[in-house]
């Protein structure tokens, strides 16, 4: 097992302590390091100092948006739950679900504090490089959270993502599902549409989204 790596990180570490007199951290080190790694790791939004108050700066494409909602209120919009939402944009790759935690006081002693771990929502590359979603920061005790709002071209498409009923879903997986187990028998696109009477174009666009669902793609 190569050890290279953190015996270098090891060494940096060292000669840090030394620098310091080999002394213990103090908690302002650490809070400072801390705030440091956050920075590093979430500052990553372009700098645009004449930007105005509610454009949102997309930190890969640089792009400004206007009229960006939170998940939320563009769920409230749509007078649908906010975990509806959510799901639907997971389903079509505009989100991915990530461990999170948040420490909360434990039962016994609330002097004491514990984490409590749960899955949120996060951006995915492909929604931000698309502009339909962007993340920004939110300064929280501690250091930085991650927010997403969506943007106007994202609610575009949202919106018609949910316009067909729970029915109409429903029926549209089924579909999809036959398609998807004569196309693991072998069929091919001509046999499917002549087994299942559906038409060319249905067809198409279920093996589209099939393949990218096993691709692990957005299906925009």
């Amino acid at each position: 097992m190569d050890n290279s790596g953190f015996r270098l990180w090891l060494d940096e570490v060292s000669k840090k302590a030394k620098a310091r007199g080999g002394i213990a951290w103090t908690k302002t080190m650490l809070r400072n390091a801390k705030l440091e790694a956050n920075r590093q790791t979430h500052d990553k939004t372009p700098i645009i100092h004449d930007r105005k108050r509610g454009e949102i700066v997309n930190p890969i494409t640089g792009e400004i948006s206007t009229g960006c909602l939170s998940i939320g209120a563009f769920a409230k919009a749509l007078n649908i739950t906010t975990h509806r939402l959510s799901q639907t944009m997971k389903h079509l790759g505009m989100v991915v679900y990530i461990l999170d935690y948040r420490n909360v006081p434990m039962v016994r002693d609330a002097a004491f504090q514990k984490p409590r771990y749960f899955h949120t929502p996060d951006a995915s590359q492909s929604a931000v490089k698309n502009n339909l979603v962007v993340p920004i920061k939110v300064r929280r005790k501690g250091g930085f959270g991650r927010f997403l709002l969506v943007t106007p071209l994202g609610q575009k498409f949202l919106r018609k993502a949910v316009t067909c009923g729970p029915s109409q879903e429903k029926a549209v997986d089924t579909r999809r599902k036959i398609v998807a187990s004569l196309r693991c028998e072998g069929l091919t696109i001509r046999e499917i549409i002549e087994r299942t009477s559906f038409s060319r174009r249905s067809v198409l666009r279920h093996m589209k989204m099939i393949k990218h669902l096993e691709a692990g793609m957005p299906l925009f």
